[in-house]
């Protein structure tokens, strides 16, 4: 899919449902692909959180004002790392081995899973505390975004581990490292 077809300013969240998805099925272009993918879904448990708030300020004004603001700014967050997995990989592809646009690239790449991660491991959290204020059918809404931010960050250390061989330099390595099993470890808590 051309550039041209990616909506407005070629953004891929500018893209409809049905275009995006195409996109992602299609091998005539490498991104939109995992990381995409998985900030969109982080965004969509985000977004499925600021709903429940939104509902239940309906009949409590009081409560979730303030969850339901961080919800919002993670689901923001997390569609604007759609577009920057897309862009990262895509100025990993157009860099030469051995340069400094190379490394600045891989550093990019490598940096925008862990983005990913740290947003859903928020949006992990900040399931239990509107869990607490829900009842009856939002509840499912509440599980729903938790299990879809928990995949998230599952998959975001994933395509962080594949990034793992990009990085030449051994302190670098060993920071996304830490990063990776800080995840992990946020994620089992």
């Amino acid at each position: 899919m051309p550039d041209a077809d990616r909506g407005a300013h070629g953004r891929l969240i500018d893209q409809s449902v049905h275009d995006f998805v195409a996109a992602v099925a299609s091998a005539e272009t490498p991104v939109p692909a995992g990381g995409s993918v998985v900030a969109l879904s982080g965004s969509c448990a985000a977004a499925l959180l600021a709903l429940v708030c939104e509902v239940a300020q309906r009949h409590q004004s009081d409560v979730l004002g303030e969850e339901r603001q961080v919800a919002q700014r993670l689901q923001r967050l997390l569609l604007k790392l759609v577009d920057e997995d897309a862009a990262a990989y895509q100025a990993f592809l157009a860099t030469r081995r051995g340069t400094e646009d190379r490394q600045a690239a891989i550093n990019r790449v490598a940096a925008t899973p862990l983005a990913i991660g740290r947003a859903c491991v928020e949006v992990i959290g900040l399931t239990r505390t509107v869990e607490d204020h829900t009842r009856g059918a939002l509840l499912g809404d509440v599980h729903a975004a938790r299990h879809l931010a928990q995949a998230a960050v599952r998959t975001a250390v994933d395509l962080a581990e594949q990034n793992l061989g990009l990085q030449p330099d051994a302190s670098a390595r060993r920071a996304l490292e830490a990063e990776i099993t800080r995840l992990r470890g946020a994620l089992a808590g």
